[in-house]
């Protein structure tokens, strides 16, 4: 266990050094947001791999379990309570964005704003809506609502069952970082609409997926998405999941 660990981190380091030579500025993703939404909850490609991919990123786990957020090239779980630790390099991920981050445009907010208004700032920052951008938003926050998932086996309920089962906490006047993707409304099946964001406290012990965000005062950094990776599981649960959108 502690080799695999010590060769996870030399992967992460790894990665961060080909992102600082500026060898790799390309987006990972993991399977599609519609698959998920039908319950494909097992998942091909783990850790370890995802580590080489970027630096940050969200996701989450084989058969749920919680939420994973990537930050500055530590991967970390955080449960179903929200409390966080750092993720085991041999789990699995059922789908998972994450980018070598390299944000170019870059805005401050020094005064108490609603996650609606943060989203606008966001968005008027933004050159070009018909790509995705990676996001972090960092520095003190007067709320996050928050949620994690309950761990499920199969047979997998489809994602509107867990969402009612889901845990949802709130943390007061915290620091730490958001950190997510806005996608354009033409990727709808493939990612999440809009904006997506997980959350990890300045301690990493809180960790969950963001329903509200209340900035206090924040550093926001966003890199247009101009490379996009997708990976599509080899496992039985994808190939026999009906992916049709719906009309």
């Amino acid at each position: 266990m502690l080799k695999r660990y010590c060769l996870f981190l030399l992967l992460i380091l790894f990665g961060g050094l080909a992102c600082a030579a500026g060898q790799n500025a390309t987006m990972l993703q993991v399977s599609t947001y519609g698959a998920l939404s039908q319950g494909v909850y097992n998942g091909d490609y783990s850790y370890m791999q995802l580590a080489q991919q970027g630096d940050f990123g969200l996701g989450t786990f084989n058969g749920l379990g919680g939420e994973m957020i990537a930050v500055n090239g530590y991967y970390y779980h955080g449960d179903v309570k929200g409390d966080a630790e750092l993720v085991n390099p041999a789990m699995y991920a059922p789908f998972a964005d994450v980018v070598h981050f390299q944000p170019t445009i870059h805005f401050k907010i020094d005064k108490s704003a609603n996650y609606e208004d943060l989203q606008k700032a966001m968005l008027k920052y933004m050159p070009n809506k018909n790509i995705p951008y990676a996001i972090e938003v960092q520095g003190t926050f007067e709320s996050t609502k928050l949620r994690g998932l309950k761990s499920y086996k199969p047979p997998y309920p489809n994602f509107s069952k867990v969402e009612q089962e889901q845990n949802e906490f709130t943390l007061k006047g915290t620091s730490g970082i958001a950190f997510g993707f806005w996608f354009p409304s033409y990727f709808s099946g493939v990612a999440p609409n809009g904006f997506h964001f997980h959350y990890i406290n300045e301690q990493r012990k809180k960790a969950g997926h963001v329903l509200s965000l209340q900035p206090k005062q924040v550093e926001v950094s966003m890199e247009p998405i101009r490379y996009f990776d997708l990976y599509l599981p080899n496992t039985k649960t994808f190939s026999k999941a009906d992916l049709t959108p719906a009309n």
